[in-house]
C-alpha cells in the first residue's frame, strides 16, 4: 500500500479547517453562552475542539481507505 503524503496532509488540513469552522460557528450561535468564561476562551475552546474532531474524521477516512485497499483482491 502506498500512502500519498500530499493527499493525506490535504485531507487532514481540510477536515481540521472544516471542523474548526463548524465548531466556531456553533459556539457563536449558542443559545445560552457560558457567561462564566470570557469570549475568547469560549471561541478558542470551540475552535480547538472542532480541529480535533476534524482530525479524527480524517483519521477514520484514512483507516477506511486502508481497509478497502487491504480487502481488494
Amino acid at each position: 500500500m502506498v500512502v500519498h503524503r500530499t493527499a493525506l496532509w490535504v485531507l487532514l488540513i481540510a477536515c481540521s479547517i472544516a471542523g474548526g469552522l463548524y465548531a466556531l460557528v456553533s459556539e457563536v450561535r449558542a443559545a445560552r453562552p457560558d457567561r462564566a468564561r470570557p469570549g475568547i476562551e469560549r471561541y478558542l475552546f470551540g475552535t480547538l475542539t472542532g480541529v480535533g474532531i476534524g482530525m479524527g474524521v480524517a483519521t477514520l477516512v484514512f483507516f477506511a481507505a486502508a481497509l478497502i485497499i487491504r480487502l481488494e483482491p
